[in-house]
């Protein structure tokens, strides 16, 4: 818990086990128990836990500071023999038991229960070899890997009060949880009553061909309310797991277009005839301008501006994507210069890929400048015969152009004016291939529906590795030039992606890329609304709140942060809670609760 501000009210309740009831007005001291059993005995403690200029004093027995189902596995370890150096070749990960889990190398999976969470305490716990997974700054929580032999080391640190093994869940929706539930600390609003009753959250994606296997499992409802168009694949089906992992109260709608015309209608249907509070989709239409909002994103705005929260993958094309003004490379038939002496682009592909390019003409049939995209090898003409005339005339030339090639041995490209002025250039490569590094640009990589103002972009970071952007994410800001000039600051949101589902139908599991991320925002929002909030009450907190990993303050390639679902269920409730754990029976487990709330404004 951290250092209150000098003035704040506060007032403490607690609720006990026997009946006992306190209330104090505490202006700077915290008090808690702690237990001392001997031969038997309980003998309860109060011990004072006082802040100094961000300092904590306190004095705690250290032989109740450590679980005992972990000093077991501990022991095992250490009877053994096994060291930090020899934990691979003993197999140690093999001692792991469904309520603790240890990896190969002799960590320790736990919960760090301690007095302060801040910088200097997790540099303190890093000192130690603790691999440290997510921080619950509201509980004073550090999930954490802890090396075997350092356990006891940690636990002797001044600010460590406990160590336990994490809370592993125990499912009830179905074989498969995502572990973003825990990240996002979703598991914690529906702790306290919040399932996403009363919500619909309608799904876009590619199909649900084998939802039937996951609803066998438990890991979707019996009823998904289908619309429209069912589309085919499975991505759709390990979506509506993710929001029904994080969700398990709403209602699920879903709709598979195959087209952008699909898209637009699939929208509607969701907001109209299902009555979806929440519309997510992970599907993306190059078809759509890149520099002003086309059909389907206008669609998505005008679902937005009537109250629907929408989100939307950001996008996979971090590594895939080139962005810059057209200069004269002085080669080959008037090829773009990329950089100093680079004027091709480099695909690297196992196989077949789609390279998509527009530039800055409006997207209104009236585009005059004419660019052509090349294979290096291909003279004027015979690339001409794979490119469109754009001549401005008869209101049909739209500012793009589309290649189809197999790479699977590498493809050069060049992106060469043919007739007209420089504009700014756009590059997208799909199917897997990669741009070169010296070829590509992450920055603007975000197009279309996601970039509507009032949709929520979704970024993704892995849920092994939450605190870092993945490479692929694809970036903001956005630069719309029609009908005027605008840089839209996105992506929103970050969340978590290589997460567990059940694979249905053989779809990936983990599920990988920001098609993961968005059902996930979906399902905190979900969470949220079933409380009562609007749309915009659940954006706003998710904004608020959000897990800053990048330059302080929002940025352009997490957004405002990854979502942090307590958080913002507590700033909808305009005020700060904090717990404090009493025990008061010797350890058993049979522990009582203390709330200490204040209005956040007093904060």
């Amino acid at each position: 818990m951290g250092q209150l501000e000098a003035g704040a009210s506060l007032v403490f309740a607690c609720s006990l086990a026997r009946a006992k009831f306190l209330t104090l007005l505490i202006p700077v001291f915290l008090l808690v128990t702690t237990s001392d059993v001997s031969a038997g005995t309980s003998k309860k403690k109060w011990k004072v836990l006082r802040w100094s200029e961000g300092k904590y004093l306190r004095k705690t027995p250290h032989s109740y500071k450590i679980s005992p189902l972990i000093k077991a596995v501990k022991k095992k370890m250490e009877d053994r023999g096994i060291t930090a150096q020899s934990a691979r070749a003993f197999g140690v990960s093999a001692l792991s038991n469904p309520l603790v889990n240890v990896d190969e190398d002799g960590n320790i999976h736990t919960y760090i229960r301690v007095l302060a969470s801040g910088d200097a305490e997790r540099s303190r716990l890093e000192s130690y070899g603790v691999s440290i997974e997510a921080v619950n700054e509201e509980h004073e929580i550090i999930q954490a890997w802890i090396p075997f032999d350092m356990v006891d080391e940690v636990a002797k640190l001044p600010f460590v009060w406990l160590i336990t093994p994490p809370g592993y869940r125990v499912t009830r929706i179905g074989s498969v949880t995502t572990e973003g539930d825990v990240i996002l600390k979703a598991d914690q609003v529906r702790g306290l009553g919040f399932d996403g009753t009363g919500i619909r959250v309608g799904v876009i994606s590619d199909g649900v061909d084998s939802m039937a296997a996951a609803q066998g499992t438990g890991d979707l409802p019996g009823s998904v309310a289908m619309q429209t168009y069912l589309g085919s694949g499975d991505e759709g089906t390990a979506m509506l797991e993710i929001v029904h992992d994080l969700a398990p109260g709403a209602e699920l709608g879903f709709c598979g277009p195959s087209t952008s015309l699909e898209m637009v209608q699939c929208v509607n249907d969701l907001a109209n005839l299902f009555g979806a509070d929440i519309i997510v989709d992970d599907l993306g239409f190059f078809d759509q301008a890149f520099f002003e909002d086309d059909f389907v994103a206008q669609a998505v705005a005008n679902v937005v501006a009537g109250g629907v929260f929408y989100t939307s993958s950001a996008g996979n094309s971090g590594l895939t994507h080139y962005q810059g003004d057209y200069v004269d490379s002085g080669q080959d038939f008037g090829s773009h210069l990329i950089a100093s002496g680079n004027y091709v682009f480099n695909v690297t592909s196992p196989g077949n890929v789609r390279i998509f390019l527009q530039w800055s003409d409006p997207f209104d049939g009236t585009a005059s400048d004419d660019y052509d995209l090349c294979l290096q090898a291909e003279d004027e003409v015979n690339c001409k015969t794979s490119n469109f005339t754009q001549d401005g005339l008869d209101n049909d030339d739209l500012p793009w152009e589309w290649r189809f090639e197999d790479c699977s041995g590498g493809c050069n490209f060049q992106v060469r004016l043919v007739n007209g002025s420089p504009q700014t250039l756009e590059l997208y490569v799909l199917d897997g291939g990669v741009l070169d590094g010296a070829d590509r640009i992450s920055a603007d990589s975000i197009f279309g529906h996601p970039a509507v103002p009032g949709a929520i972009a979704a970024a993704a970071v892995d849920q092994s590795r939450p605190n870092t952007i993945e490479s692929f994410s694809s970036r903001g800001p956005v630069t719309i030039l029609y009908p005027a000039p605008e840089i839209r600051q996105k992506p929103d949101l970050t969340a978590t992606e290589g997460v567990a589902v059940t694979g249905a139908g053989g779809f990936s599991n983990p599920f990988y890329g920001t098609s993961a991320s968005a059902p996930h925002i979906a399902g905190v929002a979900a969470l949220l609304m079933s409380g009562g909030r609007t749309s915009s009450a659940a954006m706003t907190a998710l904004r608020q709140t959000g897990v800053d990993l990048g330059p302080a303050g929002r940025d352009t390639t997490y957004g405002y942060g990854r979502i942090d679902a307590f958080a913002a269920y507590g700033f909808l409730q305009g005020a700060l809670q904090f717990e404090v754990r009493v025990d008061d029976d010797g350890g058993s487990g049979n522990d009582n609760f203390c709330f200490i709330s204040t209005a956040a404004s007093d904060l």
